[in-house]
């Protein structure tokens, strides 16, 4: 008969790898958190800066570098209407966050009206989000009732909701 095999609790050798590999897994874990408790203070979320102002999204974002551009958008002007990376993700301390704040809505450019009735002007105007007032002046050779010219001038750009005045024959 052939005696049992012996298990790695019955032989010395095998017993002393079975300790060091535990240390060895014990070490190893025992560093991964080390580490992680170490770098973990060098990193921060990036808040929820979109819908800020631009002074407000400043404050805020005080542990990350914000740089900020803008360009035109129907959300209000100086509101944050986007940023990057997005809100939430995990970035290291002074990372760059990029921010774009709203210059207003785009301005509008005044259309050429000449020739045209006041009524047609005022509305081409009022689709263009502007604003009219009407003042008749005297006009030889020209048909009652229609634009002489305009004040500003067709082709200057406008912010929405500016007047626009229209000198109408009359």
């Amino acid at each position: 008969t052939f005696p049992p095999p012996m298990t790695w609790r019955q032989t010395p050798p095998a017993r002393r790898r079975a300790i060091a590999a535990f240390f060895v897994v014990v070490l190893l874990l025992a560093g991964m958190a080390t580490a992680a408790a170490l770098t973990s203070h060098r990193h921060t979320r990036v808040p929820r800066l979109t819908g800020l102002s631009r002074s407000a999204a400043r404050a805020r974002a005080r542990r990350i570098d914000a740089v900020f551009s803008s360009r035109y958008d129907p959300a209000a002007k100086g509101t944050v209407v986007a940023q990057r990376p997005r809100a939430g993700a995990r970035v290291l301390l002074g990372t760059r966050v990029r921010l774009t704040v709203s210059r207003g809505p785009a301005p509008v450019e005044v259309p050429v009206v000449g020739e045209a009735s006041s009524a047609a002007a005022s509305t081409a105007f009022s689709h263009l989000g502007l604003h009219t007032t009407v003042t008749q002046v005297a006009a030889p050779g020209r048909t009652p009732g229609t634009v002489v010219r305009t004040s500003p001038a067709a082709g200057r750009h406008l912010a929405r909701g500016s007047t626009v005045a229209l000198f109408v024959a009359e």
